[in-house]
């Protein structure tokens, strides 16, 4: 593989940071497209979360908590961008993570024997803390402004995290942190 080393001037002008770190890197990756989860691992689904420093905490979380791998809708932000990538603080090069992963195959994923929580609000919400998340489990999150989508909602069981202040709600990468680690709690 090649290396090369640019002046100072030139690489401050390719870079989309004020202070770069100093490397870059072109990267090949694996193609996940056809990739299917196992029962024996835990996942989490983001179905159009749009911020890609969300996205990249997500990563890092899903990480640090043994999760398996990340799957992305259609519409999420790009999972290679220099901020997802630098969000996930090296999280990014530990976990699998598979873009455009379809309702259909979500779908798939509970014939095989997954249940799926998502962080969201219907008429049979139940506390995060009362649903069992030892069984084969994917986490579905949502988009920052609208939520899970309708069409990924229909196929999981809503959970929600209580808020006892005034806040409307909790940023993404927080609540996906929160769901993580109570699969992780209930798990050891």
């Amino acid at each position: 593989m090649p290396l090369y080393k640019l002046p100072e001037d030139i690489f401050v002008k390719i870079c989309d940071t004020k202070t770069p770190q100093g490397i870059m890197a072109v990267v090949k990756t694996d193609d996940m497209s056809n990739a299917m989860p196992k029962l024996t691992e835990s996942y989490i689904y983001c179905d159009c979360v749009s911020d890609p420093g969300n996205l990249g905490t997500i990563i890092r979380t899903a990480d640090a908590a043994g999760f398996k791998g990340v799957f992305l809708s259609e519409g999420c932000a790009d999972a290679y961008s220099p901020k997802t990538v630098r969000a996930s603080m090296g999280s990014f090069f530990h976990i699998d993570i598979v873009t455009d992963f379809s309702c259909e195959k979500l779908k798939a994923c509970k014939k095989q024997g997954f249940s799926i929580f998502a962080g969201a609000l219907d008429e049979n919400t139940v506390d995060y803390r009362c649903v069992d998340m030892t069984v084969p489990t994917i986490i579905a999150v949502g988009n920052e402004a609208n939520g899970v989508s309708s069409e990924v909602r229909e196929l999981c069981r809503c959970v929600k995290i209580p808020i006892l202040g005034k806040a409307e709600s909790l940023n993404v990468g927080v609540a996906a942190a929160l769901l993580m680690y109570e699969l992780v709690r209930q798990r050891t």
